[in-house]
């Protein structure tokens, strides 16, 4: 299967639904499993029927010894503290969850498109690159 043209590539202004449709939709070609829960509209506006926390993150996706749990934000928006605090239960559980952004889509491509059964470590934002 050929990589995303830059054409295809996520907008950097896409929102945080739209880049984990684009997500699920790649996961789902690649032979994933994978998940977002859309909100549905109410006489109240926009609601996620839950029982339990709030904040659980927009996208899981698994398949044979990988597991992915994905907050899908835009490019500058704040991540609140219900998701943040979903996340870091997650990681302490050993599950790989984080935030990403539409500037991630070469890493989200990447891990999609990694063999059932290997992982692809993630690059640390906090290290310099030098040239």
């Amino acid at each position: 299967m050929a990589r995303l043209t830059p054409r295809q590539l996520p907008d950097r202004q896409l929102g945080g639904d739209q880049l984990a449709a684009q997500i699920v939709d790649l996961a789902r070609v690649l032979h994933w499993r994978a998940v977002h829960h859309r909100p549905g509209r109410t006489a109240s506006g926009y609601r996620t029927a839950i029982t339990g926390d709030v904040g659980f993150p927009d996208v899981v996706v698994a398949r044979a010894g990988a597991l992915y749990v994905w907050e899908c934000k835009r490019q500058l928006e704040t991540v609140p503290g219900a998701q943040m605090a979903w996340i870091a239960a997650l990681q302490l559980a050993g599950v790989d969850a984080r935030v990403v952004r539409p500037s991630d889509w070469p890493t989200i491509e990447a891990v999609l498109r990694m063999p059932a059964g290997r992982r692809l470590a993630w690059p640390d934002p906090d290290e310099e690159t030098t040239t």
